[in-house]
């Protein structure tokens, strides 16, 4: 019908890259299925979610930061805690908060969405990785860096394992350990991990 060939019409400006085109198209898309659908029917709540996505796109996290916020509660109350939707908006809101510097609040978000994806999906699955190299990030970036190192040595054995050596994530694995080891002092095997991310990301990127 219109609304769906609004909201992919939206989704398809989305992918490529044309955020600030795709933003009117899903807030268009959101009004008519609020008011076509309900407030709580499952489309509606993926055109919040999709147009929060769009504002992260550009930039726009305290714009994002309540649509996630509203996403979030909708999923809880209608899919449940533990329904993989649900969970992702909780892993994507502590993404918001910590692109916003609101490093803490993140932190916390970020341990619910691992421990539920550990719970639903298992560990060796990119979604549950992510979060764990998320949480080493954010801890990271808190100058805590002791609880941080071993987040990310596990992200990066188990993107290794899982994506392969060269992939990209991995390698931004191998660049934030080096980052880390660096705050701690440890400035010697800092420069060799520093050196094995320069390769890789000459040669694959």
């Amino acid at each position: 019908d219109t609304i769906d060939c609004i909201y992919f019409l939206a989704r398809c400006l989305t992918r490529q890259g044309k955020s600030s085109t795709a933003e009117p198209l899903f807030r268009q898309a959101l009004e008519l299925r609020q008011r076509v659908l309900g407030p709580e029917h499952p489309y509606t709540i993926s055109s919040i979610s999709n147009l929060a996505k769009c504002l992260v796109n550009q930039d726009k996290y305290s714009a994002a930061e309540p649509m996630y916020l509203q996403a979030l509660e909708l999923r809880r109350h209608v899919l449940g805690p533990e329904a993989p939707d649900t969970i992702d908006c909780i892993y994507y809101l502590a993404f918001c908060l910590h692109k916003q510097g609101k490093h803490l609040t993140a932190e916390t978000l970020i341990r619910q969405a691992l421990e539920l994806r550990q719970l639903v999906l298992g560990l060796e699955v990119p979604d549950t990785i992510d979060c764990i190299y998320v949480l080493g990030l954010c801890l990271n970036l808190q100058a805590n860096y002791s609880a941080a190192e071993p987040l990310i040595r596990q992200a990066l054995e188990l993107r290794g394992r899982v994506s392969g050596p060269e992939a990209p994530h991995t390698i931004d694995c191998i660049y934030l350990l080096a980052h880390c080891l660096t705050g701690q002092g440890n400035y010697s095997t800092a420069e060799a991990m520093y050196r094995q991310a320069l390769e890789l990301r000459q040669r694959v990127l």
